[in-house]
């Protein structure tokens, strides 16, 4: 019976002790403090402050801002226009290297050479390989 009392004891302490702290916690409510008055000035600084724009450059009242005109005296106005070179007379040299003596080939041979070389300038191919077969 002892122990029935007693649990029903500490189970009414623990009771009051809840309701009597939400009691307190209830009496205590905490009132946040009222915002301070901004003035149109400090209102307008914060709204600028949180947009994405950059802050004005600061202005010094002292400085003079002072001109300069450079005038470039060799800039002359002959033609407006860029005009290209003019393009070389000659476009094209050809060497002419005639060669009479062979020191690999004798004469015969020499000439069958040079016939079949002239024709493949002249691209006439199925000509200059037959000619060069005979040498």
């Amino acid at each position: 019976m002892s122990k029935k009392i007693l649990i029903i004891v500490v189970l009414s302490l623990l009771i009051s002790f809840n309701l009597n702290n939400k009691l307190v916690a209830i009496e205590k409510v905490i009132i946040p403090l009222k915002k301070p008055i901004l003035s149109k000035q400090e209102i307008d600084k914060k709204i600028f402050i949180n947009s994405l724009r950059p802050l004005p450059k600061p202005k010094n009242k002292n400085q003079v801002v002072e001109e300069i005109i450079i005038i470039n005296p060799k800039i002359d106005k002959k033609s407006e226009f860029i005009i290209p070179k003019k393009k070389p007379v000659v476009v094209e040299t050809r060497k002419s290297l005639k060669i009479n003596i062979s020191k690999y080939y004798n004469s015969r041979d020499f000439d069958i050479a040079t016939k079949a070389i002239s024709e493949m300038e002249r691209k006439e191919w199925s000509t200059s390989l037959k000619t060069a077969k005979k040498a």
